[in-house]
Formats: C-alpha cells, structure tokens, sequence
C-alpha cells in the first residue's frame, strides 16, 4: 500500500471532516451537517420500529463480513440488510478495511505458555511472544554476537527479567519513572527470595539486570545512558575485547508517544557517528512496538517521510488510530457501552448549550477536539458504566456532578431523549473508528520508510513485523524490526 493513497483518502472531504470535527459539537443547537455527509446523514436518522439492530452496530457487521469484497457469502437476510447501507458509505467502509494494513499475527510457537504470575494475560501474551522472537533473531548468524539489550521504557522490567532469565542476556532497564524503577527492583527482590538459583552479577554467563531511572527525551540521553553501562560493564568484565564493539539490541515493548522516535533517532545517530574516541558499542538490531500516538510531541506529528501530499495530524486523529474496530466481537457489550457514551455525552454537550443547567458559568462536558473546546468550562469527567444504562439517570447525575446540586425528584432535567440524534452520533463515532486503522496504517508506513531512508549506507535495514495477536487485547502489534541486511 503506497502513503500517498493513504494520506489522499484521508484528505477526502467527506472523511477529513471526520476528523475536524468532534462529536460533541454535532449535537449543538444550529449545527449544520455538511454537504458531504449527505450520503449518510440521512439513512442514520431513519430509526424505525422494525429495526432489528442499530445502524452503526449493522455497519460494523458490513465491515468485518467482508461482503463488499465478495470474501465471504453472507446469509440472505444479512445480504438485505447490508444492501440497505448506502453505497457511497459501503465504498467508504470497503477502502478504510482495504487501505489498512493486514494485522494478521506471524507464526511464532512462544517458548513458554499460559499466564505469568504477576501480569495480565495480554501482557503474558506480549512478553512470552517478543521474548521468542527476539531468541529467532539471535539465532540468525549475523546476531549471535549480541548479548547486550537496552530495553527502553521498561516499566516494571518483565521483558527484561524475560530476556536475561530465558534468554541469558546483559540487559539494560531504562525507564524514566522511580516509582516503575522501585517497583520492577521489588518484583526482582521477590524472585531472588523465591529462587536462590539465578545469579545476577555481570559477570555470570546467565546474563544480568541492570536498573536506570532517566528522563530519555532526546536521542542524546539515550546515547549517554548507553555510554556509561558499558563502561561500567567494561570495568567489571575483564575479558572485554577492546578492539572490538559491543553489539547492542535495542527493545521497547510498547514506547509510548514520541519515544518510539527518539529511540530511532539514537540509534541512526549511532550508526552515523563519527565521533572520537570511537564508542566500545554499536547499534546491531532493534525491536520497537509504539503505542500512545496521543503522546506524540507537537513537532513529532508531522510525518517524517510523507511530504506531498502534506498532512498533519491533528489530536483526533492520534486518538482514534488506537481503534481496533475488528476485534470489537471479543467484547461487544463493552463496545456497545462505549459508543452510547460517545453518543449520550454529546447529546448532553447540546442540552446544556441550550441552557438547561442554569449557572453563572456554563458548565461543559467533555471535548477531546482541544481546537473547538470552550475555556473555563467545568468538566463533566467520568461516570460510572451503570449510569449509562438509563437516560434519566444519566441526566439526574451529570446534573448533580456539574452543579454539585442534587435535585429533588422531578425537579432535574426532564429532556427526552433524541433517538434520531443518538442514531446519527453513533454512525458517526463508528466511521470515525473505521478511520482509524488506516490513519495508524500511515503513521507505521511513514516510520519504517523514514528509517530506510535513515539507514542508508549502513548495511541494516527495517521492516514491519505483526508480533502479537491483536485478539489477545494488543492493539498495537506491529513492531518496527531493525537488523543487518
């Protein structure tokens, strides 16, 4: 898939509306639908009686069937009810699942199974699966040197207790909280009481752990962090060739917002370094998995490679390319609960614009468009799940949390809830969802085609690699894989 068709799809006028705006100003007194959306608009307000299902839930049926694709058959009366799906919105659906990239994960049998005492069964999932992976890439004769790995954005260190209990390597955990740096030290104190058998010195072939606390926020500190547990490692280790560089693994599971960039950064920097003394090490392959696009830096949500056509990416965007529509089946009551609160929390955004609550100042529900959002606005923040369950009792307890007033009964709000609005909301919200795959589809393809052009002249190369089964609850699975060519 090309980046220039990624990002002129995502340029469209019908879709780059999507993204401009919010849903909640959708719902506004005045607010008038743009021309483009004409095509499904209209088909989202017909609510009839007869509807067996909700138009966005009958839309996220159309895109995980396949139909307009003619990959799977689909039974009769599922065949009706997609026909009745305007064809300008199901040419729209068939392009965001087409554009996207496949995210099927690679066949990998990991070298241990079931849940890990202490984590979740995703993060079980994630550690046990890049560990296995990272032990096939240092089978490759051209890595079986490397015995060295700076897991950047450690956190709490299971992988990196992984990769030097499984894999018997040097690892150093970089992370810049103290209170992730003091508790993965815990964890580490509770496995050395548990078993008297792991060894933990630099010096033991079983491989070592070694705990830092910084704020990586350039390439340089990166570099520097580096700089000093070699030398440290160097001092320790006698045996160290000198004349040779230290082949190092750079790993991160899950680096969120622009650290995903600064590590790449570091290690094109390293590559390139003319520096003297020359660095005792030398970047040899890599393995980044990315996450929290929300957390980008402003200056980092430009896309590196792709110049024309230009596009940035706003707040909503980075949002919504966490989406993983596909795999709403594993919890759809959740998805379900999750749409009605996108829907209800902007039709509420509109009653209280109409002045319902009176106030000397406006009270304001929430609004992740940071461009559209009023200042000075009291926030509605979050609500139980249960609260959802019945609209008077979502509007008697917004009420009470914006005005800090509970109300007698029948006294609060008595506003009826607009099923047509609703319906329209949640159309809304599920395309911008569908949207959002192919705008993380552009943002993997920008990364890996900066890091090839970064790469030149160094003999390493950089691919694309499904590494975790999105199933499982990792919805970011894509790994940046970095080795010599």
């Amino acid at each position: 898939m090309r980046m220039e068709d990624l990002a002129n799809f995502l340029l469209r006028p019908d879709i780059d509306l999507c993204f401009t705006l919010h849903p909640n100003q959708l719902a506004k007194p005045g607010f008038t639908p743009p021309s483009e959306w004409s095509y499904w608009w209209n088909w989202a307000a017909d609510i009839s009686p007869n509807q067996s299902n909700s138009k966005w839930f009958l839309l996220w049926r159309y895109l995980i069937s396949g139909y307009g694709d003619s990959r799977k058959l689909c039974k009769v009366e599922e065949t009706v009810a997609f026909e009745s799906i305007p064809a300008q919105l199901r040419s729209m659906i068939d392009s965001a699942r087409n554009m996207s990239l496949p995210r099927k994960q690679i066949s990998i049998t990991p070298l241990k199974s079931g849940t890990i005492p202490g984590m979740s069964p995703k993060k079980s999932h994630e550690v046990q699966h890049m560990t296995t992976y990272i032990s096939t890439l240092l089978s490759d004769p051209r890595n079986k040197r490397i015995r060295h790995v700076v897991d950047i954005g450690a956190g709490q260190a299971y992988l990196s207790r992984a990769l030097r209990d499984d894999l018997g390597l040097h690892v150093l955990a970089l992370d810049w909280s103290e209170v992730q740096s003091k508790g993965a030290a815990r964890r580490e104190n509770l496995k050395k009481s548990a078993s008297k058998k792991i060894s933990h010195t630099l010096a033991e072939s079983k491989g070592s752990l070694t705990y830092q606390t910084t704020n990586i926020t350039s390439s340089t500190a990166l570099i520097q962090s580096i700089d000093s547990w070699i030398e440290r490692y160097s001092e320790e280790v006698q045996d160290v060739n000198e004349e040779t560089e230290i082949p190092i693994l750079f790993v991160a599971l899950h680096a969120c917002g622009s650290l995903t960039l600064d590590i790449i950064r570091a290690l094109t920097a390293s590559l390139h370094s003319d520096s003297l003394p020359k660095r005792p090490w030398t970047p040899q392959a890599a393995v980044i998995v990315g996450c929290c696009y929300n957390l980008l830096r402003e200056d980092d949500c430009t896309l590196q490679a792709l110049k024309v056509p230009k596009i940035r990416l706003t707040p909503n965007h980075l949002q919504l390319a966490a989406q993983t529509p596909t795999e709403w089946d594993n919890n759809i009551r959740e998805t379900t609960l999750s749409i009605r609160k996108v829907a209800w929390r902007a039709l509420l955004e509109g009653i209280l614009t109409k002045g319902y609550y009176s106030r000397e100042n406006k009270d304001h529900v929430d609004d992740d468009d940071q461009t559209t959002s009023p200042p000075q606005h009291k926030r509605l923040g979050r609500l139980n799940d249960a609260v959802y369950e019945d609209w008077s009792r979502f509007l008697e307890i917004s009420e009470e949390k914006l005005t800090g007033q509970k109300r007698d009964t029948g006294d609060g709000v008595t506003a009826q809830l607009d099923r047509v609005m609703e319906s329209r909301l949640e159309v809304f919200h599920t395309i911008r969802c569908f949207l959002g795959p192919v705008v993380e589809s552009l943002i993997l393809l920008d990364r890996v085609r900066w890091i090839r052009n970064s790469l030149e002249g160094t003999g390493m190369k950089a691919e694309l690699v499904n590494l975790f089964d999105q199933g499982s609850g990792s919805g970011r699975n894509v790994a940046v894989v970095i080795t010599s060519d």
